[in-house]
């Protein structure tokens, strides 16, 4: 059966030490791919902005491996980005292991990383003008 996390669920991920980890890593991961690219193949001046802002914010989060954020507000960022996404977890209320297997089997730690990014790279002010 698929349905969307409960509160109650949230709550137990949000305050859960896996949960917060799982979470943290996936901005390390996402950290360390784009601190390694070198934006050669991005075509477009969009793709160019993203990934320099992908980069500064991977450099900063390489130096400061803790990241500035609590881990519960990211904990909570990312049950927030999983807002009416469905999981197979069966009837509520589930465990915060069964609800970890299935961010892991739908790939949700990768997916919202990126919405993650984008919200800190809107912070990177791109503009070389004061227009």
């Amino acid at each position: 059966m698929a349905r969307i996390l409960t509160q109650e669920e949230k709550l137990a991920l949000s305050g859960d030490g896996s949960f917060k980890e799982k979470c943290k890593q996936a901005v390390r991961d996402f950290s360390v791919y784009w601190g390694a690219h070198d934006g050669s193949g991005l075509n477009t001046e969009a793709d160019r902005i993203m990934w320099a802002k992908n980069r500064i914010n991977s450099v900063r989060f390489a130096k400061n491996p803790i990241i500035n954020e609590d881990p519960t507000t990211l904990a909570w960022f990312f049950l927030n980005a999983a807002k009416g996404k469905s999981y197979d977890i069966g009837a509520a209320p589930a465990d915060t292991l069964t609800l970890i297997s299935a961010w892991d089997t739908a790939n949700s730690f990768e997916e919202f990383v990126s919405a993650y990014f984008a919200i800190k790279g809107d912070e990177i002010d791109m503009a070389s003008s004061g227009n």
